[in-house]
């Protein structure tokens, strides 16, 4: 957005880089998760992508009726994290037992995942081939699938609803922010309704900053959360003026407390929630996190992201006749 362009090459480096120099931090956290889950309820299954065997988690409900469409809920995890970890902190699975929907955790090789266009590697491919290996095995609703990412897997959730928003009914990233280069590639008439949850005292992915950083080594730009929710809501046809709440303090030992703003499309229905975490750090909120706050900030426990997450989910079904969505008079 009017800043000098980078050199590809530039860019490609100073993205390894930031791997390289987050990989330590990130690495120390991820040895608090050893042994620590187990994933006895997941199904690891195997497609072939562009060439590639890839993996991914699948849990679906014991009680699941074969006949019934279902939702399907994909979960994009962490840099250096994998599929079953994020099952285990996030617990989707006990809200798909409850709720009755399908949810997948695909792996990224090499515990990441790509975003960047014109990537080598096409993990935003492999997500939507995987969508389609669950649907030759299940009967899933295709105008409620809905993809949600913690992190690096949240700048893969901006990649594919932005360049593929007629597959996903919704989307939830979490502790992640819009890449600018992903901003400019959504050229889409459809809404793409948006639960972005995010802490202010995110020690990697700065709440207000207009960039990733490695130190003071600036990485890749992307839209500060505040900007990233108000693009959204602009997409969405929103008005700009939210419904701000305070979120029950629950947990007062946690150190943060939360505000709810939801942004309304002209027909009254809720397109963009943002659930800010005052204090809250690089964690999924409510979840099972084990690292020290030292290390990755504040964890709030006052409230379930995923709950938060799903409650949104459930209110939105996509257009599956592709029609778009009228004009925004904003």
């Amino acid at each position: 957005m009017g800043r000098t362009p980078k050199c590809v090459s530039c860019r490609v480096l100073r993205r390894a880089c930031v791997l390289v120099m987050l990989t330590g931090l990130i690495f120390v956290t991820g040895m608090f998760f050893t042994g620590c889950f187990s994933a006895e309820d997941l199904e690891l299954r195997t497609i072939e992508h562009d060439g590639l065997e890839r993996t991914y988690y699948l849990h679906v409900p014991d009680t699941l009726e074969d006949a019934s469409p279902v939702p399907l809920v994909i979960a994009l995890h962490g840099l250096l994290e994998t599929g079953a970890l994020l099952a285990h902190v996030t617990e989707f699975n006990d809200v798909a037992d409850d709720e009755q929907f399908i949810v997948a955790y695909p792996n990224g090789r090499f515990r990441r995942f790509t975003f960047e266009r014109g990537a080598k590697l096409d993990d935003a491919g492999f997500v939507l081939s995987l969508i389609e290996d669950i649907a030759a095995n299940y009967a899933v609703d295709r105008s409620r699938v809905y993809v949600t990412g913690s992190s690096n897997g949240g700048f893969l959730v901006y990649q594919l609803v932005c360049e593929h928003p007629e597959m996903f009914a919704a989307a939830a990233p979490v502790i992640s922010a819009l890449p600018e280069e992903t901003a400019a590639s959504y050229n889409s008439s459809l809404d793409m309704p948006m639960i972005i949850i995010h802490g202010t005292a995110d020690p990697l992915i700065l709440y207000d900053a207009q960039a990733v950083y490695a130190g003071s080594w600036r990485i890749f730009d992307v839209l500060s959360v505040p900007e990233t929710v108000e693009f959204w809501a602009r997409q969405n046809g929103c008005s700009l003026n939210p419904l701000v709440e305070d979120m029950p303090n629950t947990d007062p030992r946690d150190n943060t407390t939360a505000t709810r703003a939801t942004y309304l499309d002209n027909e009254g229905v809720p397109k963009v929630i943002h659930i800010k975490v005052h204090n809250g750090g690089h964690n999924w909120p409510g979840g099972n996190h084990r690292a020290p706050g030292f290390m990755i900030g504040p964890q709030s426990k006052d409230f379930s992201a995923t709950e938060e997450i799903w409650e949104f989910f459930a209110l939105h079904r996509r257009d599956v006749s592709g029609s778009a969505k009228k004009p925004s008079t904003r």
